[in-house]
């Protein structure tokens, strides 16, 4: 596992070897990167972050070699040479590549036709045998017997003997895995990725020989007229009949050729220089199993074996695992995009606590949704009003909205940039012409999706989804990441692709860089909402479990708020482990204890204190000898 985490983070074994340990003693990443730095080495929030995630693919590669080779195991396919190729692989996909190519039924195969020819792959398998004999040894080689199996003309099966054992040799080169990595090693730079148009662009009049830009626009105008996705197929043909560099290859390139590839529109496959793939095979070959080679007629049958079937057999698995790393080079780009854009809106400065807001959903036909937020962010009235066609009572709105600001105070209108924004900015103007209000236009994204949610539901049973939207755009501005949280990651539409991204990813891309962020500001326990909680127990942020951040809430409603960070010891299910992880990300600011409203953890208070009175003598040491040397 430390090896692993190692190759995938390029940190130190010690380092590592350190942070694992903790992360197996139950501390969670803020946690570590705040008060375990010694153990750490100093590294940063996101650095361990990136090392926890590290740590559970590890987890799971060494759950699959085990699965791997129990299923050897289970098969009688457990050879030594099975159980390194096994322990060798770094992913997931590679074991689930083997455990494909090793077990498993292979009746109509060639290869397992040989295997029935008596003698055959023993043979095969004594002169090819790994490790691979020293010069001047006594080995397989020379055994007469091996050699005159493979000189056998008789015809077995409707082959000759020989011809089997060319079959078993090119079977051997196709099942060794560190041969195949070497193949992936020299050629995953010098392969093309090939685009041409799939089923769904040649139906709309477009071919590989016709791709000018007048023929496309023809064909997209005539796309638009048998379905609503013309936009996207428009942006999808622009990348048909092209090639590129799998090296010099763009993330969002990639993913926008997968989804192509996804609606029918473009096909694509991986392009290997033929002779390049033949010569490197034959040439490894002849050099991996150089000893078994110092007999002509081996080195001759391994040159037939290479050419005839193992060079086809490779050359479709390099054409697999270089689209495969393709797709996830490129997802990893998304996420990281993702992340980096999601950070910035998490991070953005809220509205004053005493703001009252005003949201204003703009629309045309079903009017524009209006809801005010008060300080405590409770929704305090919600209507709707019709100033654009096609009813057009501009003025009546205008003065419904003038009497909403008046009556809650309200101190700013947030208008959503969706539909009918821009005619809806000058309505917006004139209100806060007539009122003190001010105004700011916020993002939509996710707020339909949240709307219609479990949640939006069982917190607002009375109000029409549409209505509800108002609330969150209110919302949004006092509390941006808090209310965040509460959107689907794919609907925030703040990376590139985002939809084609598994979910699973982006959720859990949005959890890390919550955590970080709520390491970074922290928690006022007294006021945060139940969604904050559950988002930071739900993810191992804090090790609070979902149902004691219930009982946190519940003892906050029925207690009163927290008086200091000792008192949510009382709390059900929350005791000492989970108080150190959590302590020092919930605040109080109305303790006595002013550590309480700081990121000082309750167990280094005294320490503190102490520290905090040396300085202040040190302080006053240095101001009473400079007094003493100015008198």
């Amino acid at each position: 596992i430390v090896d692993l985490c190692v190759q995938s983070t390029g940190l130190s074994t010690d380092v590592c070897l350190k942070t694992i340990v903790l992360f197996d003693e139950g501390c969670t990443v803020p946690f570590i990167a705040r008060y375990r730095v010694a153990a750490t080495g100093g590294l940063s929030d996101r650095e361990v972050a990136v090392l926890h995630r590290a740590w559970g693919k590890a987890c799971s590669v060494v759950q699959a070699r085990q699965q791997a080779l129990n299923r050897l195991q289970a098969e009688g396919n457990d050879s030594q040479a099975n159980k390194n190729a096994v322990l060798s692989a770094t992913s997931k996909d590679e074991i689930a590549d083997i455990v494909k190519q090793l077990c498993g039924k292979k009746a109509a195969s060639l290869a397992s036709q040989a295997q029935d020819v008596t003698g055959v792959c023993e043979a095969v398998e004594a002169i090819m045998q790994l490790p691979f004999p020293s010069q001047g040894s006594n080995s397989a080689l020379h055994d007469p017997k091996a050699i005159a199996v493979l000189r056998n003309q008789n015809v077995v099966n409707g082959r000759k003997i020989r011809d089997w054992a060319v079959i078993c040799m090119a079977e051997h080169v196709i099942t060794n895995i560190k041969f195949k990595d070497e193949m992936y090693t020299r050629h995953h730079d010098h392969c093309h990725l090939k685009t041409s148009f799939g089923k769904q662009a040649q139906d709309s009049g477009i071919s590989s020989n016709a791709t000018s830009k007048g023929q496309q626009e023809k064909a997209g105008s005539k796309r638009k007229r048998d379905s609503q996705n013309s936009r996207q197929f428009s942006a999808l043909i622009k990348f048909g009949d092209r090639r590129w560099f799998v090296k010099h290859i763009k993330g969002y390139i990639a993913l926008a050729v997968l989804r192509g590839v996804k609606a029918d529109v473009l096909k694509a496959s991986i392009e290997i220089e033929s002779e390049r793939l033949r010569d490197d095979v034959v040439f490894t070959a002849l050099r991996t199993w150089r000893d078994a080679c110092k007999h002509g007629l081996v080195r001759d049958m391994l040159k037939e074996a290479c050419i005839g079937r193992a060079v086809k057999s490779i050359e479709g698995y390099l054409q697999r695992r270089i689209m495969r790393s393709i797709k996830n080079q490129a997802l990893e780009e998304a996420i990281k995009a993702f992340g980096v854009n999601l950070r910035h809106l998490f991070m953005a400065k809220p509205l004053s606590s005493s703001a009252v807001v005003l949201g204003f959903d703009p629309g045309f036909a079903h009017g524009c949704k209006v809801a005010v937020v008060d300080t405590i962010m409770q929704l305090k009235q919600h209507f709707t009003v019709y100033p654009h066609p096609p009813q057009r009572k501009r003025q009546d709105a205008i003065n419904q909205l003038v009497k909403a600001v008046q009556r809650h105070g309200v101190s700013h209108i947030v208008v959503g940039n969706g539909t009918a924004c821009r005619e809806s900015i000058p309505l917006i103007e004139e209100v806060c012409s007539q009122t003190q209000a001010k105004f700011c236009v916020a993002s939509e994204a996710g707020i339909s999706a949240w709307s219609v949610s479990q949640s939006a539901q069982e917190e607002f049973p009375d109000i029409a989804a549409t209505n509800r939207s108002a609330v969150m755009l209110a919302r949004r501005v006092r509390d941006p990441l808090g209310e965040l949280l509460r959107t689907e990651p794919s609907c925030l539409s703040v990376g590139m692709y985002q939809k084609d991204v598994p979910s699973k990813q982006l959720e859990e891309a949005a959890v890390m860089e919550a955590q970080i962020c709520l390491h970074a500001v922290g928690v006022d326990v007294n006021s945060a909402g139940v969604h904050i909680i559950k988002q930071i127990s739900g993810n191992l942020c804090t090790g609070i479990t979902p149902s004691v951040a219930k009982e946190i809430i519940k003892f906050r409603a029925e207690h009163g708020p927290f008086k200091n960070r000792i008192a949510l010891k009382k709390v059900k299910g929350l005791g000492p482990k989970i108080f150190d992880q959590c302590s020092g990300f919930l605040m109080v600011f109305d303790s006595p204890e002013i550590l309480d409203a700081t990121r000082v953890h309750p167990n280094d208070y005294k320490f503190a204190k102490v520290l905090s009175n040396n300085i202040i003598c040190i302080c006053q040491q240095y101001l009473l000898g400079m007094a003493d040397a100015r008198s």
